[in-house]
């Protein structure tokens, strides 16, 4: 990915950040009461978690680099990446579903969690329409494991509004951003090929060749 891709990511994520944290804790306001957040306090929330979605996806892309030099077919490093999407959708929805002191047996992580998962499952569905059929194991594990690794201390909280705020602002990043990143990202050999392009268009013509 050239500079210019990335910075162009990076500000765009953050600007989507900034813009869906308003427009949700507006929703959610609507629909559940008071969050306790100023504007202000949205906007710089939402920055934060367009800051936080990008570097999930930079520490998932140098993940997935490293895989492929470990697992050499797609089969085991996708039965790998469905282990672990199970395990972590396990701990926050089943657990979630647990009874908790109050004998409440639907508690808000396991919403969640289900939120999440139908997110992901239709953004990933939607990647393999940009792109193939390859791309929806990593995206689904993308969407569901780093949004909900990414929401971190947010998921420990009491509020479900407050899960539900974080969450699915950052389902929104990574969603914008896993759907635009194979336009930014150029391949090795089509990037070998420009560049030669490039030297045989800055090579001057031989002496008294036609032009």
């Amino acid at each position: 990915m050239t500079i210019r891709n990335w910075l162009f990511l990076f500000s765009t994520t953050l600007s989507l950040g900034g813009v869906a944290a308003l427009l949700l804790g507006l929703l959610l306001e609507l629909l559940m009461g008071e969050m306790g957040l100023t504007l202000l306090q949205q906007l710089l929330a939402g920055l934060l978690f367009g800051a936080v979605a990008q570097m999930g996806l930079f520490a998932y892309m140098i993940f997935n680099w490293v895989a492929a030099g470990f697992f050499r077919k797609d089969f085991w490093f996708n039965t790998v990446q469905v282990l672990l999407l199970l395990l972590v959708l396990g701990e926050v929805i089943l657990f979630g579903y647990m009874a908790d002191d109050g004998g409440r047996l639907l508690v808000p992580e396991a919403i969640v969690g289900i939120v999440t998962l139908v997110a992901g499952l239709a953004v990933a569905l939607w990647k393999v329409k940009l792109t193939s059929q390859r791309s929806f194991v990593p995206t689904l594990f993308f969407m569901v494991v780093a949004t909900l690794i990414e929401s971190g201390t947010a998921l420990k909280q009491d509020s479900l509004m407050m899960m539900l705020y974080t969450v699915l602002t950052l389902l929104v990043c990574n969603a914008w951003q896993v759907l635009w990143i194979h336009r930014l990202v150029v391949p090795p050999k089509a990037a070998e090929s420009k560049n030669r392009q490039k030297k045989r268009a800055g090579t001057p013509a031989p002496a008294g060749s036609k032009k």
